[in-house]
């Protein structure tokens, strides 16, 4: 232990001794922080670098592409949002028990960056559409036409249900295809008129109006991409053209309560405060008669359309102005109707996907 300071002068020098030391001590643990944090800031930088020269060298090779298939029907998107294109109208020009044969035109297409893998599209309708058995006098189209013989196509029924399945080859990123589809349907709109019992000696008759529709479903399924379900429904309405089909609806949509255009100003100002304007779309497409044949199944009506389809929309309040369309012409006609907050949908993205297949 060494000797007490015993002066003033070596007490004084001590004391600067220990404090060169103490600052000397805390400089060089200064310094080993900065270095420490420079050098964590080259090789965070580094290693951001490295990251970044990685992703690039993947996506310039392909690795993040992928195929993205969708669906379209008369060059309408479905699964593209709220409204979507879920109805279709369909102007028939026979009676209750007639046929006519309308081709529905489908277009399967990728939007991704990436070729697809085999792609199959699997069609499902009610059973009078399409039976089965007629599935060797109906022939199919698709474009580009070189596909034609390159597809391989089957035709079943389950639970009352025609199914038919397309395997395609696989589709070019940006690419298209179009396939058409011809079905058999009757009107799906009657009326009818059913007598009551009033008294024990009368009786009173009641009219009104039958309302269907034709549910088709459609899956697209390839291996490099998840399997999506659609679904869209088509209502036949019997009219001379489309004026008048047109017109039948908006008198079928009056009866519906819900209907916002027919509100009175008090109501309308109600249902600000209790629920929401949703809106809704109906796709008409007008269609010429190519042909008419008399059968044993009685008459039948052989619908046709352009190559070319062109597009219109009318709101239900403007229909004034309305004129019969030229053959090819898609009409959609959108109103309001009025739905409780609490079961309001919000479907901006979903559209009319009815479920992704995991």
């Amino acid at each position: 232990m060494g000797a007490e300071p015993t002066s003033l002068e070596e007490h004084k020098g001590a004391t600067k001794a220990m404090f060169d030391t103490d600052s000397a001590g805390l400089v060089l643990g200064i310094v080993g922080l900065v270095t420490t944090l420079l050098l964590g800031i080259v090789a965070y930088r580094i290693a951001v670098k490295t990251k970044r020269e990685q992703w690039q060298i993947a996506e310039a090779s392909g690795a993040f592409r992928k195929a993205n298939l969708g669906l379209s029907i008369f060059g309408r998107l479905l699964g593209e949002g709220y409204p979507d294109n879920e109805w279709w109208c369909f102007i028939h020009p026979g009676e209750s028990d007639e046929i006519a044969v309308f081709p529905i035109r489908f277009y399967i297409f990728n939007a991704g960056d990436a070729k697809s893998d085999i792609v199959d599209v699997v069609i499902r309708v009610p059973e009078a559409c399409f039976p089965e058995s007629a599935a060797k006098y109906v022939d199919f189209s698709i474009l580009p036409s070189l596909l034609q013989d390159s597809i391989d196509w089957s035709v079943d029924t389950v639970d009352h249900f025609t199914q038919l399945s397309f395997t395609m080859p696989p589709m070019e990123p940006k690419s298209v295809r179009e396939l058409e589809i011809p079905f058999g349907l009757r009107p799906s709109v009657q009326g009818f008129e059913v007598g009551v019992p009033h008294t024990t000696s009368s009786s009173i008759t009641v009219s009104g109006m039958l309302v269907a529709a034709y549910v088709f479903t459609v899956r697209l399924r390839s291996r490099d991409s998840e399997p999506l379900d659609f679904s869209f429904k088509v209502v036949t309405i019997p009219a001379r053209n489309m004026r008048i089909g047109i017109y039948k609806y908006v008198e079928l949509c009056k009866r519906d309560k819900t209907l916002q255009s027919e509100y009175s100003a008090f109501r309308r100002l109600r249902d600000m405060l209790t629920t929401v304007a949703e809106p809704r779309v109906a796709n008409f497409l007008a269609f010429k008669t190519d042909d008419e044949e008399t059968t044993e199944f009685g008459k039948i009506y052989t619908m046709k359309l352009p190559k070319t389809l062109r597009q219109r929309v009318y709101y239900v309040g403007t229909l004034d102005t309305f004129e019969n369309p030229a053959p090819g012409t898609v009409i959609s006609l959108f109103d309001f109707q009025s739905v409780p907050r609490s079961s309001r949908r919000f479907r901006k993205e979903e559209g009319n996907v009815v479920r992704i297949v995991g």
